[in-house]
């Protein structure tokens, strides 16, 4: 999944999500989490 940031301090650019293991947490919990964060989509992840 890539987002584009329009940012007016340099020309646009694609991103993928970013973000963090948490303590404990396994890479599947951490994508549905950043999922979620990023886009606000609750989805299954495997």
């Amino acid at each position: 999944m890539l987002f584009l940031y329009n940012d007016e301090h340099q020309s646009p650019f694609w991103a993928t999500v970013g973000g963090e293991l948490l303590p404990g947490e396994s890479y599947v919990d951490a994508a549905k989490r950043e999922l979620y964060e990023e886009t606000g989509l609750i989805q299954e992840v495997g």
